[in-house]
């Protein structure tokens, strides 16, 4: 039997149904990525409450203040690179059961360019396994 939510919490708007979206993800200890019209703190509260490991990343600008939120983000340890290879590699030690929901505002001010390095690096964490790693592009500007 499925034990997640069959309907929307609090109502049917966009919010509840993003709720139900994230809460089925994590039910099914999905990886991957998703973009929900949900704020960061219901977005947090969701992780918390199927139990996983919830990462507040609040990203915008350039690589280098990415990587900063990164380090601060993921409590990488004080000889992490500061470079896409040792993000990477770092977070390849991510491994929270029953899974790590990364709650990530500010995705769309980052610049193009470090916006896709970044999902391609979570993409491929999320593909690595073995704990579900599971990203949630919140849209909240800064």
């Amino acid at each position: 039997m499925n034990d997640a939510p069959r309907r929307p919490v609090g109502g049917e708007g966009p919010e509840a149904v993003a709720r139900l979206a994230l809460a089925r993800a994590m039910a099914a200890t999905a990886s991957g990525a998703l973009i929900l019209e949900i704020g960061p703190v219901l977005a947090a509260e969701e992780g918390v409450r199927a139990g996983w490991h919830v990462v507040h990343l609040e990203a915008w600008g350039d690589r280098a203040a990415f990587l900063r939120e990164c380090a601060r983000a993921f409590d990488l340890p004080d000889w992490f690179g500061h470079n896409w290879d040792a993000l990477a590699d770092s977070l390849s030690d991510v491994q929270h059961l029953p899974g790590t929901l990364v709650v990530w505002a500010g995705a769309r001010g980052l610049a193009d360019d470090v916006r896709a390095t970044a999902t391609e690096i979570f993409a491929d964490r999320a593909d690595a396994g073995p704990a579900p790693f599971l990203v949630v592009d919140v849209g909240s500007e800064p």
